[in-house]
């Protein structure tokens, strides 16, 4: 029979005072950190994507005509000039 007591013999996980719940914590910290490594980048570039596109569809009239609040030009000949 096994003398030492294992993490998993036990019904709630290790107690707060041990080596065991440390080292758990920075396991989910590590996680963590990976998952926001990951997301962010992806984040980022939609972002900027978005609002390329958009001075894009401005250029081309998508917001509406010159003149209209939020609109800098409106379509090409006003873009161009």
């Amino acid at each position: 029979m096994n003398t030492q007591s294992d993490v998993s013999d036990r019904p709630f996980g290790p107690s707060n005072n041990s080596q065991g719940f440390k080292a758990n914590a920075f396991v989910r910290e590590g996680v963590r950190e990976g998952f926001l490594a990951r997301v962010a980048p992806v984040v980022l570039r939609w972002a900027l994507a978005v609002t390329i596109l958009s001075a894009v569809a401005d250029r081309f009239g998508l917001w509406g005509p010159p003149g209209t609040a939020n609109v800098s030009w409106g379509d090409w000949p006003h873009f161009v000039a």
